[in-house]
């Protein structure tokens, strides 16, 4: 029902006006936490950020020493063919290369863990997470 009062009209458009927006707004919150979700749960998913996690200390992966590999590795330092000495060079933790694992000699593949000790000779060495803790135990014990 139209009236002829200006100031009623303008009242009555400003709440309609408002009450838009308020539903707009409600709509692109609620959007935004869905988005953020979904956000978080693809960097609980990336390899990258598992990996960085690892590198800072965390760990969501079995690093508990596969009784076979840890064998194998402690066998190869105690024969000598295996670096005794500390990897004064840094470790690297990157994304698995393919390249076989120094420690129990299997492959490392790509969807596990690569541990890279560098040695300042400039030597690498490259580890499954679990043969680089066998390792790096023995080696500084």
């Amino acid at each position: 029902m139209p009236t002829n009062d200006p100031v009623f009209d303008e009242n009555t458009h400003a709440r309609l006006r408002a009450a838009a927006l308020c539903r707009t707004a409600s709509d692109l919150i609620a959007r935004s936490l869905l988005t953020r979700q979904a956000i978080a749960r693809g960097r609980g998913q990336c390899a990258t950020r598992r990996l960085l996690r690892l590198a800072a200390g965390g760990s969501d992966a079995d690093t508990t020493p596969d009784p076979a590999a840890a064998q194998v590795v402690r066998a190869k330092i105690a024969r000598g063919s295996l670096r005794r000495d500390p990897c004064v060079g840094g470790v690297v933790v990157l994304r698995g290369s393919q390249h076989p694992c120094n420690g129990c000699g299997w492959p490392i593949p790509a969807d596990e863990v690569e541990m890279r000790a560098r040695f300042v000779d400039g030597d690498l060495l490259r580890f499954h997470a679990w043969c680089f803790d066998t390792w790096y135990r023995a080696v500084n014990l």
